[in-house]
């Protein structure tokens, strides 16, 4: 590579990381850093920041909304003998997501790189007046480490040179790392997800 085309590569440098710190701020978090008071104030964090949040895996793996408006008026209606139904059978359709991950392809000889994950949680408060009526909501971010003083997990992956998975724990246990290889055009393409564990 001469010179030119270094110094061509290198002005896209700068822009690139003002993207990725404008991702995180806007869409994933972390908020800017309040000094005087909680991170959030009024507002969910999910509706703050509506990409890479992970939600608890349900048991049965039942969604959160009925799966049309009918669900709701026979949760509602009463049976044949003009009793209403204690326990109505709900089809639910949206489950929130507990994973995410990205593909991208990748090719050469000797193929390795590091994945590095960080997660936090938000813990909530009810702040009431004097006389215990409603304040407002707050929320305060916590960095969920995997119980050392560093907060961000680092896995070193090499290409298997096979169609291959591999899976990884991290953050203490809370969640894992799935990498899935397929062979595509001579190199690989490779999805990378995180999965949460609880």
């Amino acid at each position: 590579m001469n010179n030119n085309s270094a110094a061509q590569n290198n002005i896209f440098v700068e822009p690139r990381h003002r993207l990725i710190d404008w991702v995180r701020q806007q869409l994933i978090g972390p908020p800017e850093p309040n000094s005087h008071g909680p991170d959030l104030v009024g507002v969910l964090p999910t509706e703050r920041f509506p990409c890479g949040a992970l939600y608890p895996i349900t048991p049965a793996g039942e969604g959160i909304d009925p799966s049309s408006e009918d669900d709701l008026e026979e949760e509602r209606a009463p049976n044949g003998s003009g009793e209403v139904q204690e326990e109505p059978v709900i089809v639910r359709r949206y489950t929130p997501p507990s994973s995410l991950g990205f593909s991208f392809f990748i090719s050469g000889e000797g193929i390795s790189f590091q994945v590095l994950c960080k997660a936090a949680g938000y813990k909530k408060d009810i702040e009431r007046d004097d006389e215990g009526q409603f304040k407002k909501v707050t929320w305060a971010r916590e960095e969920l480490a995997a119980g050392t003083s560093e907060t961000e997990d680092c896995i070193e992956l090499t290409c298997p040179h096979k169609d291959f998975h591999q899976t990884s724990k991290c953050l203490g246990g809370r969640a894992r790392i799935d990498v899935e290889w397929r062979r595509y055009a001579g190199g690989w393409l490779v999805t990378v997800s995180l999965c949460n564990a609880n």
